[in-house]
C-alpha cells in the first residue's frame, strides 16, 4: 500500500470496516504491520485533506521510474471507494508537474464527478 498511490488513497476513503477487513488480511498473510498500516492511513488522510490527493515521487514508488497522483472517491452508487489514478514516467512527467498541474487538476475533475452524483 505504502508503494502505491493507488493504495494510499483508497486507504484515506476507506471506512473502519473496510480498513479492519484490510488490516486483518495483511496481517495474517505477514504483509502489514497493523500500527504501519495505521500511520499510512492517516498520512494518506492528511495528504488527501491537504492536497485534494495523494501521490507518490519514483523513488517511493513500486516502480521507481513513476511518478503519480489518486482521488479517492466514493459514489453512493457503487457503495465502496474507487480511486482515479493519473501516472506517468517521470522523464513524462517530473515530480513537481505531477503536484503542482496534474494532481490538482485530477482532484478537480473527481470533485465535478462527485457533484454530479450527488
Amino acid at each position: 500500500m505504502a508503494a502505491s498511490s493507488t493504495g494510499k488513497a483508497w486507504l484515506a476513503a476507506a471506512t473502519e470496516a473496510e480498513f479492519d477487513r484490510l488490516g486483518t488480511l495483511l496481517t495474517q498473510r505477514g504483509e502489514a504491520d497493523a500500527a504501519a498500516l495505521e500511520a499510512l492511513r492517516h498520512e494518506a488522510q492528511a495528504e488527501c485533506a491537504a492536497r485534494g490527493f495523494v501521490r507518490l515521487e519514483g523513488g517511493a514508488h513500486f516502480s521507481a521510474a513513476i511518478n503519480s497522483a489518486a482521488v479517492p472517491c466514493r459514489p453512493r452508487e457503487f457503495g465502496a471507494a474507487v480511486v482515479f489514478l493519473s501516472g506517468a514516467t517521470f522523464d513524462d512527467c517530473p515530480a513537481e508537474r505531477m503536484t503542482d498541474t496534474v494532481g490538482p487538476a485530477l482532484a478537480r475533475m473527481v470533485a465535478g464527478l462527485r457533484e454530479r452524483s450527488l
